[in-house]
């Protein structure tokens, strides 16, 4: 999109009453124009953008915005400067509920940005992130979090520092209640890690593991939970709930 198609991009976002979602993907170089669209607009609730540059620009203008509950950030070379955009959106935006992160934080210095929006954020309820670095210090900025409810981890190579911080959140977040742990404990350390979390939660609902080293261990420490009603398990065995039945009300088991 050139300045010209950037402009009537910009008028829909002020004029258009009806739109709810836009999705921008690998098509903007005008990105001051449509930042102005996005500032002045009064009806999207979801805005998803994914491989274009200088999205800080449009990020800032979300500040104040009292309409969108969705946002999804994939494919972004993020620098601080624009995290630091994100970071205002956390802490300013009231009405921001879901956030998902992929693939767009390359740096632990652009983590602890995003970070300290996350710390003081009161309105998100789901967080997804994938592919990022730094997520042990993102995760550990949400131990005394009130409003999450649903915390997705996927595609990460979680050290055991890193499995420390997810455990602190399991043990004293009392609000979260879905937790989706997709191809980010490699070993059968971190997975011990986890697992210890997991055995004093106490508010956790659902449970979803996919693709992970150490499944048993971590089931295994569910044997007395009394918060968990359902469990679900992804490329794995029915074998692995043997003798923990009991576990669950409801159980989903979907192998591939």
């Amino acid at each position: 999109m050139d300045k010209e198609e950037a402009m009537s991009l910009k008028h829909v976002l002020i004029e258009n009453t009806t739109l709810r979602e836009i999705i921008l993907f690998e098509c903007i170089k005008s990105m001051e124009v449509v930042a102005e669209g996005l500032q002045y607009n009064t009806g999207i609730t979801k805005l998803e953008v994914q491989s274009i540059e200088w999205v800080g620009t449009l990020v800032q203008r979300l500040r104040n915005n009292t309409t969108l509950t969705s946002l999804e950030l994939i494919n972004l070379e993020m620098d601080k400067e624009e995290t630091m955009s994100l970071k205002h959106v956390l802490i300013e935006n009231t009405t921001l509920r879901e956030i998902e992160l992929f693939e767009c934080i390359k740096s632990i210095e652009a983590a602890k940005v995003v970070a300290e929006g996350l710390q003081y954020n009161t309105g998100v309820t789901k967080l997804v992130l994938c592919g990022i670095e730094g997520v042990g210090t993102l995760v550990q900025r949400l131990r005394n979090n009130t409003t999450l409810t649903s915390l997705e981890l996927n595609s990460l190579e979680m050290e055991k520092e890193e499995a420390m911080s997810l455990k602190q959140v399991l043990i004293d977040n009392t609000t979260l209640r879905e937790i989706e742990l997709f191809e980010c404990i490699q070993s059968m350390e971190v997975a011990e890690v986890v697992a210890e979390g997991l055995q004093y939660n106490t508010g956790i609902t659902k449970l979803a593991l996919w693709r992970i080293k150490g499944v048993g261990t971590l089931v295994q420490a569910l044997q007395k939970n009394t918060t968990l009603t359902s469990l679900v398990l992804r490329n794995w065995y029915c074998v692995v709930l043997k003798g923990l039945e009991h576990l669950c009300k409801d159980y989903e088991i979907i192998q591939h």
